[in-house]
């Protein structure tokens, strides 16, 4: 089975970035940024995120029946992690960068979902590893190595939805309510679902 991003592990990803707007978590010192920005900036980083492993997987997807041999093979794969990579590392840096939302509980709420972005980049860099180090593909198809990054990205992203579904803020769900950034998100998350 070739890589293509589940709608419902995407769909579930999405929920769970939107109720872990309303989470509350533990206050600190550092400077907070007004619910409305930090839910703008959390669903543009993850949004993006979201979109290029959507575009990716559907693309990889498509490759595959095209492939000539476990070179090209590994080529698409290896270039479909990096992209899917690179967007993680901007989503995390978009999340980081987002700060802390003045909220109760605030700055346990932005860390607890920067570190739920984070393991998806760990099993991403994790699966570049594992492809710059195979050779011809050894017993494994291009199409089984394909449809085991997307066990392992569906893995993570159902576990990030877990992680976060535990979470909740009333003020951070009624900025996110009202954010187009989230609400294009969210569109995103019932067209994936569809």
């Amino acid at each position: 089975m070739a890589f293509n991003p589940t709608a419902h592990r995407l769909g579930i990803c999405t929920v769970a970035v939107l109720t872990a707007l309303g989470v509350s978590a533990c206050g600190s010192s550092e400077k907070k940024t007004a619910p409305s920005a930090y839910v703008s900036q959390v669903c543009t980083a993850i949004g993006g995120l979201l979109r290029t492993m959507e575009t990716d997987g559907a693309l990889l997807s498509k490759e595959v029946g095209k492939l000539r041999n476990s070179a090209e093979g590994r080529a698409a794969l290896s270039h479909a992690v990096n992209s899917m990579l690179d967007a993680a590392n901007q989503a995390v840096a978009g999340l980081k960068a987002a700060g802390v939302p003045d909220v109760s509980e605030g700055k346990a709420i932005s860390k607890h979902l920067i570190g739920a972005f984070e393991e998806v980049r760990s099993l991403l860099i994790n699966d570049e590893r594992r492809l710059a180090g195979q050779q011809a593909t050894a017993g494994k198809s291009t199409a089984e190595a394909a449809h085991q990054l997307a066990h392992d990205i569906e893995n993570s992203l159902s576990s990030v939805g877990a992680s976060l579904g535990q979470l909740h803020s009333a003020k951070l769900s009624q900025a996110a309510s009202t954010s187009p950034a989230c609400q294009a998100l969210a569109s995103q998350g019932g067209a994936i679902g569809s």
